[in-house]
């Protein structure tokens, strides 16, 4: 009894036609086993949504894994371009590893069989075959690429996860809204930036408030999110807000409505590493997103960033705000509104906590202060 291993993979590129599809992958492997004499299936590997381009998928791994431990006898496959559609490497596989490891192959729909000698020694057919994949991967790649670029140009996001603050349409996936949370979240960092406050400090107040990260704001929301937001090697970081995160929010200017998109490119259709791009070379198009942050206030923080902020130790909290100074109606409206955040606070606020104090007295000064330069932090979205 030969025991034979079914290897189904589809990728972006393939489509969903039914004649691609797992499920039909897997009903024409299974047809052809009933058919022959001494089949029998002790397995199958899936790649679902995994290019043909490159080796490195989980499901061939894994099978290739299961070959050296000797676990079946032969792969069956749709096609050759099933198996794979890099010309070297495939070639590689097919003359070296597969014999190497006396492992039988059938493509049944390119009706290839590895034991038929006279088909790899004799036939012209697998070079031009496996030529014709690598070409057609290719030109995929190539149209992909390009297609990609001209929904950039167009306004829309094609990136896998929204920039923090804002959300995917539930209608359009290719549409980013407010996501009213997270952007509160952006608002208050931008207002103790132009406060004066270190992003240091901003990171200690958010932490000390228990404020999600932008990495565990998606993972609670169920996204399989990574970002730069996470320190590399320290898993334990995850949770917490560092003065980069910070940084990179105040450096964002798609909070004042401009969509930003293509800052890097791979190097190759055949390899998944990518390269950073000049920033005259993304893709940027204006009045496409709702705004989070005003532009003069993004422009303000930018001016802010080159100067250098001195925080007293021990202490969250610059002492830039002392020097605004509220008149005695707009004292009496702080201490109301001071009154109202803390009976909102979950849990409420303990006398051991001045800080989340000062905080809110902060934010009502630096209000005042935004409302006397004659505008304010725009609050789209909600």
């Amino acid at each position: 009894m030969i025991r034979c291993a079914l290897y189904l993979r589809l990728s972006r590129e393939d489509g969903e036609g039914e004649s691609n599809s797992i499920q039909s992958q897997r009903m024409l492997l299974l047809q052809y086993m009933k058919e022959q004499e001494q089949m029998e299936c002790v397995g199958e590997w899936i790649d679902d949504g995994i290019s043909g381009s490159h080796y490195e998928r989980p499901g061939f791994q894994a099978m290739m894994g299961a070959a050296q431990r000797r676990e079946f006898d032969c792969i069956l496959c749709k096609d050759l371009s099933r198996l794979g559609r890099e010309y070297i490497q495939t070639g590689y596989l097919l003359r070296e590893i597969l014999p190497r490891l006396g492992i039988r192959l059938i493509a049944v729909a390119d009706h290839y069989d590895s034991e038929d000698t006279g088909f790899m020694e004799d036939s012209l057919l697998m070079p031009v075959m496996s030529l014709m994949n690598d070409a057609y991967c290719r030109d995929i790649s190539r149209k992909v690429r390009w297609q990609q670029r001209t929904k950039r140009m167009m306004g829309e996001y094609i990136g896998a996860f929204a920039c923090y603050g804002y959300q995917k349409s539930s209608e359009d996936a290719h549409v980013l809204v407010i996501d009213p949370e997270a952007a509160e979240i952006v608002r208050i960092i931008y207002l103790l930036r132009l406060g004066g406050m270190a992003a240091e400090n901003i990171a200690g107040v958010l932490n000390m408030g228990q404020i999600k990260s932008p990495y565990e704001y998606k993972k609670m929301q169920g996204s399989h999110y990574h970002s730069g937001f996470v320190p590399e090697n320290n898993g334990q970081q995850e949770k917490l807000w560092t003065p980069q995160t910070v940084r990179r929010i105040l450096s964002n200017s798609m909070y004042t409505g401009v969509m930003i998109q293509g800052k890097d490119q791979k190097l190759s259709y055949k390899l998944q590493k990518r390269v950073a791009l000049p920033k005259e070379k993304w893709i940027c198009v204006d009045g496409v997103l709702p705004v989070i942050i005003p532009k003069w206030v993004y422009e303000r923080i930018r001016k802010l960033q080159t100067k250098r902020i001195r925080c007293q130790k021990g202490n969250v909290f610059c002492t830039s705000f002392a020097g605004y100074g509220l008149n005695a109606k707009e004292q009496e409206t702080a201490q109301k509104w001071l009154q109202q955040k803390m009976t909102q606070f979950p849990g409420g606020i303990a006398d051991h906590e001045p800080w989340l104090k000062r905080l809110w007295v902060a934010l009502f000064v630096e209000e005042i202060h935004v409302v006397r330069q004659g505008g304010g932090l725009e609050r789209q979205g909600k």
